[in-house]
């Protein structure tokens, strides 16, 4: 599972400055979640900042051999 957003940069400073552990990769950015609650926590974080959030299934864009 994994959030997509509309813009990467700005989603990366908002999570950032609230504490979240973040790891950037060539992919993405790999988000730390410690509590199921927070997934519901950085949707309205990122909501709240006008950055388009979607929290879906990202296995179809990997690899599967």
């Amino acid at each position: 599972m994994g959030f997509i957003v509309d813009r990467y940069p700005e989603a990366y400073d908002v999570l950032s400055s609230k504490g979240y552990s973040l790891h950037k990769s060539q992919s993405g950015i790999e988000l730390t979640i410690t509590r199921p609650e927070q997934i519901c926590e950085i949707d309205s974080l990122l909501r709240l900042a006008n950055i388009r959030v979607l929290f879906t299934d990202i296995a179809d864009t990997i690899y599967q051999a």
